[in-house]
């Protein structure tokens, strides 16, 4: 099958992952030794990065799509742009 290739995003998405669990994984090795306010840093990067992961995907799924599919693109975009709503909302209501 000839489809737009998506490399960057899948490399993204599991990039994102892995650095997200190691992150989790590190934090709570670091408070059972005792080490709590470092794991509590680290576990929140770990959170920064599964949030950050799936809107750095869609950018990275525009970019590669932009010349074979245009419209996969611009459907991209509109979901990040709905999920910086999403954020600004929730954020605002607060």
């Amino acid at each position: 099958m000839n489809g737009a290739s998506s490399h960057w995003t899948s490399r993204l998405l599991l990039g994102g992952t892995l650095v997200s669990a190691i992150c989790f994984g590190a934090g709570f090795v670091l408070g059972l030794v005792g080490l709590v306010p470092y794991g509590e840093v680290v576990s929140n990067a770990g959170v920064l990065t599964i949030l950050a992961t799936p809107a750095v995907a869609l950018v990275s799924t525009a970019i590669e799509l932009r010349k074979p599919q245009p419209q996969a693109a611009w459907l991209a975009v509109g979901v990040l742009a709905v999920l910086a709503v999403a954020v600004g909302v929730a954020l605002f209501a607060h």
